[in-house]
């Protein structure tokens, strides 16, 4: 969704915040999902919610178009697509309205002084 170009969003705390409701209400099917976060460059890397690992083999653009993609499993989307599978809400759609009424982000007008 392009709403999501016009606000900058903290990837790695997103995905931290992630893994801690993961641990509290889906940890009994993938312990593992949304830790040991590494930067790759453009990308973090996290071990999957789709698939038990002990190695990240998913990683996030930390820009927009803010995809996912696993190269353990072949899963991948965007990012209003995982927010909404981990929270447990319907759509993609309701993914993105949980990120910009409940996520901190900065307006890139802002940061860049435009």
């Amino acid at each position: 969704m392009e709403i999501l170009s016009t606000i900058g969003i903290n990837v790695e705390e997103l995905l931290d915040e992630m893994r801690e409701y993961w641990k509290e209400n889906k940890a009994s099917y993938n312990f593992s999902a949304f830790s040991k976060l590494e930067q790759s460059g453009n990308n973090i890397m996290f071990c999957c919610p789709y698939h038990e690992e002990n190695n990240p083999s998913c990683g996030m653009l930390t820009t927009y178009p803010y995809s996912w993609n696993c190269f353990g499993c072949g899963s991948s989307g965007t990012l209003g697509q995982i927010v909404a599978y981990v929270m447990d809400l319907p759509s993609e759609l309701h993914g993105i309205q949980f990120i910009l009424r409940n996520y901190y982000f900065i307006n890139k007008r802002i940061v860049t002084g435009k």
